[in-house]
């Protein structure tokens, strides 16, 4: 998509950004004579060859030979674009940078609704307060206060008394139409919620930004899980939930473990296992595939194993080889999911599953192995067929 920021607000976020400053929210910098050196974020080595001038505005690496300016810096190491690195730095400094999207021909500004959907976050927290059987649920499936915060777990009201608020709070019903967060009703005679009396999961892109919801019901209703539509902001198969908290986590351990949904996520983060995403459900795409790749080139599979669970982490292992990505498949009981395991056996049982995880291969062989009873020649012959 075509994104246009005009060079006199770039010129503006330059001058206010202080590259010393910046930089030192990724890397501890050392006094170095006038300038100031760490060891290099972008290879490895023992010895500091990475220097930043704070009076050139520069960095440089003797080793490997990056360099460049504050930019070049964060798209390098958040592994984004330009006019997506002006914006997280322009936040960093105040200065807010409302980038047009040009393919959407509809002058709408990405920026104000980015802002629309932190103000129904915010209402959602707020609601969730009040709501004892989300709270209690949330208790249930182990969550402190305090993860719960984090990754800002809400309540959506009924669609009647969601309306009644947002309107109470001026937030713009246009952007809540170009969110999906309010449908036509199918009477057509008004609007309603997409989400209602649901436990709210933000969607956050890797800056940390909320881009779309997921939403759980509590009762039997179906669909047990529902998430945001796509929108100019939104699109599932381009997300990897909680890619925002633990990206930093996957490039130190150089490795990702990849989860089926919110709460595997959270269960995980809040027992320190903290290099893991979700790809939310078990459809994993070619784009999600090629994200996990910015980050690192190993991938461990926690999914299911139930039969559909199998299925997923099968097409899943296709789209990760494509991408050219190292896999290692966890075994996990049949229907429980690692939320489920850590709550009852602890994190240690999960990492030592994680530890004796199998390799593409030998994972097949099983699959195959176990759905013969007998291993005559003949099933030995069909085995060879199926993995190769």
């Amino acid at each position: 998509m075509a994104s246009y920021i005009s060079d006199e607000l770039i010129d503006r976020i330059s001058e206010r950004a202080d590259i010393v400053e910046i930089i030192s929210h990724y890397l501890p910098l050392k006094k170095a004579g006038k300038n100031y050196k760490a060891l290099c974020p972008f290879h490895q080595e023992k010895t500091p060859s990475f220097m930043v001038s704070p009076e050139k505005q520069l960095f440089h690496c003797f080793g490997c030979g990056a360099g460049g300016n504050v930019f070049n810096f964060v798209m390098k190491w958040e592994k984004i674009s330009f006019p997506e690195a002006v914006k997280m730095i322009g936040e960093k400094v105040g200065i807010s940078v409302a980038v047009i999207n040009e393919e959407a021909g509809k002058g709408v500004l990405k920026e104000e609704l980015y802002r629309t959907n932190e103000r129904v976050a915010d209402l959602f927290q707020q609601e969730l307060k009040r709501m004892v059987s989300a709270k209690k649920y949330l208790k249930q499936r182990g969550f402190i206060p305090e993860v719960i915060d984090k990754f800002r777990v809400g309540w959506a009201p009924t669609s009647g008394d969601f309306l009644k608020m947002v309107r109470a709070k001026g937030i713009s019903l246009e952007n809540l139409k170009k969110l999906s967060l309010l449908i036509p009703s199918q009477k057509g005679d008004g609007w309603y919620a997409w989400f209602r009396q649901r436990i709210i999961f933000p969607i956050f892109t890797p800056e940390g930004r909320i881009c779309g919801f997921g939403g759980r019901i509590l009762d039997n209703g179906l669909p047990k899980y529902l998430n945001s539509s796509s929108s100019l902001l939104f699109d599932k198969s381009r997300i990897l939930y909680g890619l925002n908290f633990s990206k930093e986590a996957i490039r130190q351990e150089e490795e990702v473990i990849l989860v089926e949904g919110y709460t595997d996520v959270m269960t995980l983060h809040q027992r320190g296992i903290k290099n893991v995403v979700a790809s939310l459900g078990t459809s994993l795409t070619s784009s999600q595939a090629r994200l996990i790749k910015r980050y690192t080139g190993h991938v461990f599979i926690a999914y299911d194993q139930d039969k559909a669970g199998i299925s997923a982490t099968l097409r899943g292992i296709d789209l990760l080889l494509e991408a050219n990505l190292e896999i290692r498949i966890i075994s996990m009981p049949r229907g429980v999911d690692p939320a489920d395991l850590v709550n009852r056996e602890g994190e240690g049982s999960f990492l030592k599953r994680k530890d004796e995880a199998l390799a593409y291969f030998d994972y097949r062989l099983n699959l195959e192995i176990q759905k013969r009873p007998s291993l005559r020649r003949e099933d030995k012959i069909e085995i060879i067929e199926e993995v190769f």
